[in-house]
């Protein structure tokens, strides 16, 4: 029987909004709700669950995953093609930056997989990697079963308010 994969696409919690221009961190309410992903990751996958986290560099980002990665003693890696699209940047182009990142990610073999990203991220990457069309709130996330093929959408999660 082949190794269910499966991978987890995350929108960072809610920020601070003291500086929007500022790289900064989650907000209260944006810390609870990477608190209640790690929860939902716990329930679903287990304490001994060993997946690959990966974020935007952005500090919101990888503050979502810290509750997570502290919990299981896991790293979070930094990928660079997981940030939101950037002043100028054509739509062609992160369409392309999008699924560049997808394939480096898809292409190694663990079990499970999680993305820290955007808002603008994370839904294209659904709808290449599945065709839904899907909006994720701030602390909302995604399931989607890689095996087997073809990718699909099997959980959406709101987060709570």
């Amino acid at each position: 029987m082949a190794l269910e994969r499966v991978l987890l696409l995350l929108r960072h919690g809610h920020r601070s909004l003291k500086d929007p221009t500022a790289d900064n961190g989650l907000s209260g309410r944006g810390k609870r709700q990477a608190k209640r992903f790690r929860k939902d990751f716990l329930r679903e996958f287990g304490k001994d669950a060993r997946p690959w986290l990966l974020s935007s560099p952005k500090r919101r980002c990888r503050e979502t995953l810290a509750p997570l990665a502290r919990r299981l003693g896991c790293a979070v890696g930094e990928r660079f093609d997981l940030r939101e699209k950037e002043p100028g940047e054509s739509p062609a182009r992160f369409r392309a930056r999008v699924a560049h990142g997808l394939r480096g990610t898809l292409r190694r073999p663990r079990r499970v997989v999680v993305l820290s990203t955007h808002g603008d991220w994370a839904p294209l990457a659904l709808r290449l990697l599945t065709g839904a069309r899907v909006h994720l709130r701030k602390g909302g996330w995604a399931r989607v079963d890689l095996s087997p093929p073809p990718a699909r959408l099997t959980a959406l999660v709101r987060p709570e308010r």
